[in-house]
């Protein structure tokens, strides 16, 4: 029983690590570069993304404040076009009484 346990448990196999002889100067320096062009489109993105959201926000906060001036604008002209027949009629009421006295 003891030989059909030691077959069932085999080790796996030592991994292979691979190390390099030569030493290639150029390949790095391209890496370094393309790790920087990375770096820098990503800084670029980000830059962007940050205006848009600032020029949204400047954007809404225009809007709103025309829509204010709008809606301003006609409850100003509504009241007065209400008010306004009132208010004439009163003074030509009150210039007829000191005309007639």
């Amino acid at each position: 029983m003891g030989l059909f346990f030691s077959f069932s448990k085999q080790r796996k196999p030592k991994g292979f690590q691979l190390q390099h002889r030569y030493y290639d100067e150029r390949k790095l320096r391209l890496q370094k570069i393309e790790n920087k062009s990375v770096e820098i489109n990503e800084q670029r993105r980000n830059k962007i993304r940050q205006a848009w959201k600032e020029k949204r926000k400047n954007v809404k906060y225009e809007k709103n404040k025309r829509l204010l001036i709008i809606l301003t604008a006609i409850i100003t002209l509504w009241l007065s076009f209400k008010l306004l027949p009132a208010v004439v009629i009163e003074y030509t009421a009150g210039y007829n009484k000191s005309v007639l006295q």
